[in-house]
């Protein structure tokens, strides 16, 4: 699915989905954003073809991303420790102003790895669109949907054949009606 080559393991994998709009609610706060958010995301699981170079394609971005965010966090600790109960030590001054920018770049480079990866960009309720998949993936997708399209239009065609080969060309006998019928 990622770069197109064969399959070696498949995995399930469970993407979420909101649509775009529900960002700018940030604006409004926080809260009304994660309300929204949480009545309007949609999920859906899906099973996952990968070659083995990418089998990890998720959780090495999500190691990278969270080690880094909890490597920051203690280096923000460290700076609190380090400039004391005075607050007047210069080097956590440093370390506490280094923390900050960390995490602006943290932030900057998590956004860049989340839309580098294989993502959805909209589900529905039978139906889900990604992108960053490979061009190679989304060939063999089409050609074996064209193919299952194709066996069931001849197990319909099939189907037809077998129909008019039991079809009676006699003429139907006529109910007979007794007199007790009436």
């Amino acid at each position: 699915m990622r770069c197109g080559a064969p399959a070696d393991v498949h995995r399930g994998r469970t993407f979420s989905w909101h649509p775009q709009w529900v960002l700018l609610l940030l604006f409004g706060g926080l809260l009304p954003f994660l309300i929204v958010a949480v009545i309007l995301t949609k999920r859906m699981r899906v099973e996952v073809p990968l070659c083995d170079a990418h089998k990890n394609h998720w959780l090495a971005r999500a190691a990278v991303i969270w080690t880094t965010f909890f490597g920051l966090i203690g280096l923000g600790v460290v700076a609190m420790l380090l400039m004391g109960p005075q607050g007047n030590d210069p080097v956590g001054g440093y370390v506490c102003a280094g923390t900050v920018v960390g995490l602006f770049i943290w932030l900057i480079s998590a956004a860049i790895l989340q839309s580098t990866s294989i993502r959805p960009v909209e589900i529905t309720a039978d139906d889900i669109t990604l992108t960053r998949v490979a061009s190679g993936f989304v060939d063999a997708l089409r050609d074996q949907r064209d193919a299952a399209r194709d066996r069931r239009r001849l197990r319909r065609d099939d189907y037809d054949d077998e129909d008019d080969e039991y079809e009676d060309d006699r003429p139907r006998r006529q109910r007979r009606y007794r007199e007790d019928d009436d």
